[in-house]
């Protein structure tokens, strides 16, 4: 039986595609689809299924399997031991939780229109790239794969078929090389821009912004900054962040206005 908090698994069918979904778990009463609404999946068991007013929709909820929530009642000072920026009561962690979901959902919807847009402001920009910008975008991505190749005791250039499987969709290192140097225009093309947006928008690339990646990357890959330091050159890792500035302010404008939640 469904209660508050329970994570609930469950088929939903609606006339609005939105909704249509054959498996989704919902935190019941977190206000994913609808903080109210989602009551009245409380009491609810398997295989029952309950109709639900979602953002002017209705929604069939059938429920597929119910994980009981093993928690005490959460409360502002639990919250609070959080530590999550401006998150200090339970009203406010519960909109935490719906924005996280929302900006989730965002990004698993918008890949395909960020694309779309980057390649249509791609063919109708100006921008001067140099062969010796191409070239450098190329020799940052070998040094990086050499580097980790390294790590597993490979060398890159005479990696076989079966080394490649796994880890990068191709063949040979002349395949790879291939594919870093169709990837570079891309990149570099977006590098530049990201950089004269940073001109305008005030935007700085720190040094320590740079020790806080390689010591996040090490971590998460149980290393030492020192070892992927070599990969990652101060250079190339700046070029990056310019490229993810670029990318990351197209999303922000298509989120504003174009892509509606509701």
């Amino acid at each position: 039986m469904a209660a508050l908090g329970d994570v609930v698994e469950c088929s939903m069918t609606s006339p609005d595609k939105r909704f249509q979904r054959p498996s989704a778990k919902i935190t019941v009463g977190a206000g994913l689809l609808d903080r109210e609404e989602e009551k009245k999946l409380v009491g609810q068991r398997v295989g029952d299924t309950q109709m639900l007013i979602c953002r002017g929709s209705e929604v069939s909820v059938t429920i597929l399997s119910v994980k009981k929530r093993c928690v005490p009642p959460l409360t502002d000072e639990m919250v609070d031991a959080l530590g999550l920026e401006g998150v200090r009561t339970v009203e406010q962690y519960h909109t935490y939780l719906v924005e996280q979901a929302l900006d989730e959902r965002f990004s698993n919807e918008s890949y395909a229109v960020i694309q779309s847009v980057l390649q249509t402001v791609r063919e109708r920009s100006e921008v001067l790239i140099t062969q010796e910008d191409w070239q450098q975008s190329v020799q940052w991505d070998i040094n990086r794969l050499s580097v980790i190749a390294r790590f597993d005791g490979m060398e890159l250039e005479k990696m076989t078929a079966a080394e490649f499987e796994g880890r990068i969709p191709v063949q040979s290192y002349y395949e790879l090389v291939a594919m870093l140097q169709r990837d570079a225009w891309q990149n570099t093309w977006q590098m530049l821009l990201g950089r004269k947006l940073a001109e305008e928008d005030g935007f700085t690339v720190t040094e320590a912004g740079y020790e806080d990646f390689l010591a996040e990357l090490a971590a998460s890959w149980n290393s030492t900054v020192e070892a992927y330091r070599p990969a990652y050159p101060y250079a190339y890792y700046e070029a990056i962040q310019y490229r993810i500035h670029y990318y990351d302010a197209v999303s922000d404008y298509i989120r504003k206005n174009i892509y509606r939640e509701d």
